[in-house]
């Protein structure tokens, strides 16, 4: 049948095991969104079939960039991953208003303070410390009995390009098919720092 020729779409996300009390990454609002691009961290990995892509870079967007039947989302996350090739791999989790996320609560916690973009100053960084753990664990985006074996999580799969410059071409893209829950403030922490550096 056609859904056994589909691929399977696998996730082994993890915090870096070299992350101490003092390793730092930085997070930064470049104006259209805010994200961690630190491709000295390990963040881990999706398998698609027998191929392995790193993950190297997340962004949030606010609203979602991706929608699902038309509606868009209070806040979208983008993972990109590459392949040893180059070849680029997106999963775009959504996010609706809900139950806590342990992801987006880590944020709050380890980031009280969202970096904002401001026009005159432009990018803007945060920094946060191994002391957060939480912080640099993907893993905790998705609910874990969703997406281990037997249980399924649902993604739309097309063939696009990134949403930002350098608007790469032939990016492999997998959305969740199903919002992830966050709860209200969690949601608004992100996505206030967004938008306070869009020009209204």
């Amino acid at each position: 049948s056609l859904h056994d020729a589909l691929p399977i779409f696998w996730f082994d996300y993890y915090a870096d095991p070299r992350l101490t009390n003092t390793s730092e990454a930085t997070i930064e609002n470049e104006g259209h969104g805010i994200g961690l691009n630190d491709p000295e961290l390990d963040l881990g990995y999706v398998k698609l079939g027998a191929s392995e892509y790193e993950a190297y870079e997340y962004e949030f967007h606010a609203p979602s960039e991706h929608t699902i039947d038309g509606s868009a989302f209070p806040l979208e996350l983008q993972i990109l991953h590459k392949d040893p090739k180059g070849a680029v791999l997106g999963v775009s989790i959504l996010f609706k208003y809900g139950p806590s996320n342990p992801f987006l609560a880590s944020i709050q916690a380890a980031v009280p303070d969202m970096p904002v973009w401001v026009q005159e100053n432009g990018t803007t960084k945060a920094v946060v410390t191994g002391e957060h753990p939480d912080f640099f664990d993907l893993e905790a985006v998705l609910p874990v009995s969703k997406v281990h074996p037997g249980k399924d999580l649902t993604f739309y799969n097309y063939e696009g390009s990134l949403t930002q410059p350098p608007c790469t071409e032939g990016v492999d893209w997998w959305v969740t098919a199903e919002a992830m829950d966050a709860s209200k403030e969690e949601i608004q922490h992100v996505r206030k720092a967004i938008m306070a550096g869009k020009p209204t």
